[in-house]
């Protein structure tokens, strides 16, 4: 079995095992692996947020990322590495910026459905209760989310 490098370096330990011959003249080959294998780390998909555009320092941390030097190569190379860095300082700097976006917006559409239910909940309640003119309902909101 023939493999690289970098594959038998991330694979430490992986062995090739002959099987045994069924009706064929060529001997399968099983490959095992060690019991505790690392996890590979796969590198997430680059996205550019357009929300970087709107804030004032987005256009300060590329500048600063483009600016730094390269290593020696090919133009397309230079332009390659100067990319890289731009990646690298935005995901820095938009984690110190913004925070974990993902995370906040699963938790705020949490809070939001939660905030609907009280009040439909509470609506129904008052539709139940009386008839209710359609002035009525924003003062019967804002009572419903100051008592959350």
């Amino acid at each position: 079995m023939v493999a690289s490098m970098a594959w038998i370096n991330m694979f430490e330990g992986a062995k090739v095992v002959h099987l045994a011959k069924l009706s064929s003249d060529h001997c399968p080959l099983m490959l095992e692996f060690p019991q505790v294998l690392e996890k590979v780390q796969r590198h997430r998909v680059f996205r550019f947020e357009a929300m970087w555009v709107k804030d004032e320092q987005s256009k300060d941390v590329v500048q600063q990322a483009w600016s730094l030097d390269t290593a020696e190569g090919s133009p397309m190379f230079q332009v390659f590495e100067k990319l890289k860095h731009c990646r690298v300082s935005l995901i820095a700097w938009s984690k110190e910026r913004f925070g974990k976006l993902a995370s906040r917006i699963k938790e705020k559409r949490k809070r939001d459905q939660n905030i609907a239910a009280v009040c439909l909940a509470k609506l129904g309640s008052k539709f139940r209760q009386t008839t209710v003119w359609l002035e009525d309902y924003p003062v019967e909101l804002r009572n419903v989310l100051e008592s959350l």
